[in-house]
């Protein structure tokens, strides 16, 4: 786990400066823009970045299960499965294309009524997709060569500094809101050219069309894999970005706009499982490869104690601060308030359950993974759709908290019946008790301060001491428990 423990540490890194710069441009984009501008920004990333996932048809999980096969058994210039990837996707872009155009008729009917303003500016809609879709299958190849800190610091990062500056062209007057729109679409296009650029100087961007002996003995596999898995992976894609689509179509742009900041604040807490799962997808492939069941265990076993631990003290800083929060917003985007709480304990319960997906695609039951993912979208998306026409915002909250916890729940039980493996543990309950306790502490016993600015710090650090103390004195996560030593080694190392 140590490969995996320092790439999804210096990852975190990058990926926080990108979650610093992000809280900054939802802070400051709704202040310069209406709320309908607003919403239409974020809906264009949602529908564009959901799009981009089905264009792949399944080829991105594909290249992290496989790609540690070719890399065994082909030279570098032999190994096709990038180049067979891209095609594919090619060809799910063409298909996306031609079908937003056949049911342009279907597009105008359900969002004219509530959001014409994304029907103005659809078009954007294949640049973005494009572009993202390209950017992801590199992502990918990124990963599986265990250049991950390189890739998270582009996506989450790079592509955020980008919007700042562009955010901050419309705000000093040299761009109108067409141009800041249309340039927004194209921020992928930025950093897929330097992925392609850095790729391309490791010698791991190479492109061939002709069929390698790897892909002719794995061709069966590979083209059954990549469509289970494009099924399955739908869940994923629908449960992020299904709310926001959904509201801008049954209520309008601004409750979208409203939707994505809260769900941004909630989703915080998933950074180290986003890293994580980067540093470890390579690894967890690889060791169902040699049927090494020891270290998938080790892996799923220690992320599920950190990414609970990490998970419940993120939730716990949020809710401990989430009017201050709301105070740098204008007053309409409060109505967001509990929606950061339901998706917040869906994020815990998924987080809690470790790697479970990465786990279960790399296995040999992939196939049932993905009959279960499809069952339960297709039970939760008409769920989804009832809450938020019976509640509105709040609803669509409700139904992320559901499906989550289902889906975990049966994950779980699916790995233990299988594999005889759980993550969970005595610890897991003290890490729950500790939390909760380090919450109540700062939330009911410490009279608040007049300056918010203290009274958010006082309360804070707290509920920080508080939680790390009983961590690290329980000695909750071995992962946590290493890290802590080796930072107050080297500080006394270096005194």
């Amino acid at each position: 786990m140590g490969i995996v423990r320092k790439q999804s540490i210096r990852s975190s890194i990058f990926i926080y400066l990108g979650f610093a710069l992000g809280a900054f441009n939802f802070w400051l984009l709704p202040k310069i823009l209406t709320g309908e501008e607003f919403g239409l920004v974020r809906m264009l990333m949602s529908v564009s970045t959901l799009l981009a996932g089905l264009c792949s048809l399944g080829t991105q999980p594909a290249i992290t299960r496989f790609y540690p096969y070719y890399q065994s058994y082909e030279k570098r210039k032999k190994n096709d499965l990038l180049g067979w990837a891209l095609l594919v996707s090619l060809v799910g872009f063409g298909m996306m294309v031609l079908l937003t155009i056949l049911f342009k008729n279907v597009i105008i009917r359900k969002f004219e009524g509530n959001s014409p303003l994304f029907l103005h500016y659809f078009y954007l809609i294949y640049p973005f997709t494009f572009f993202i879709l390209l950017y992801s299958l590199y992502e990918r190849i990124a990963w599986s060569k265990q250049f991950t800190v390189t890739s998270n610091f582009l996506r989450e990062t790079g592509v955020r500094l980008f919007t700042l500056i562009i955010i901050l062209l419309l705000f000093g007057g040299w761009f109108n809101f067409d141009h800041f729109i249309t340039w927004y679409s194209l921020q992928y296009a930025i950093v897929f050219v330097i992925i392609y650029i850095f790729l391309a100087y490791k010698q791991s961007a190479h492109l061939t069309l002709t069929i390698s002996r790897t892909t002719r003995r794995l061709y069966h596999q590979l083209t059954s894999y990549s469509g289970y898995i494009f099924g399955g992976s739908l869940f994923v894609l629908v449960e992020q970005y299904f709310n926001t689509i959904l509201l801008g179509s049954r209520v309008n742009l601004s409750a979208a706009g409203i939707f994505d900041i809260a769900n941004f604040i909630a989703t915080f807490m998933v950074v180290p499982k986003r890293s994580m799962q980067a540093a470890a997808s390579a690894t967890i492939a690889s060791a169902w490869k040699d049927n090494d069941r020891g270290r998938i265990e080790r892996v799923y076993k220690k992320s599920a104690a950190t990414l609970l631990i990490t998970g419940m003290a993120i939730l716990g800083l949020i809710w401990l601060n989430i009017d201050h929060i709301f105070d740098l917003y204008k007053p309409e985007y409060r109505s967001g308030k509990y929606v950061v709480l339901l998706i917040g304990l869906a994020n815990l319960a998924d987080l809690g359950t470790g790697l479970n997906y990465d786990i279960l695609v790399n296995s040999k039951l992939w196939k049932i993974h993905f009959f279960i993912s499809l069952g339960i979208t297709a039970f939760f998306l008409p769920v989804t759709y009832f809450f938020v026409k019976a509640y509105g915002l709040i609803g669509s909250a409700y139904g992320i908290l559901a499906a989550l916890v289902v889906y975990n729940l049966v994950r779980y039980l699916l790995i233990l019946w299988k594999f005889k493996m759980q993550p969970f543990s005595l610890k897991t309950m003290l890490i729950v008790v500790t939390g909760v306790i380090a919450y109540v502490i700062p939330a009911y016993l410490i009279p608040p301060i007049k300056n918010i600015y203290l009274d958010s710090a006082v309360i804070s650090m707290v509920f920080i001491i508080i939680f790390a103390a009983g961590v690290l004195g329980g000695k909750l996560s071995e992962d946590v428990t290493e890290l802590y030593e080796m930072v107050v080694g080297r500080l006394k190392g270096n005194k």
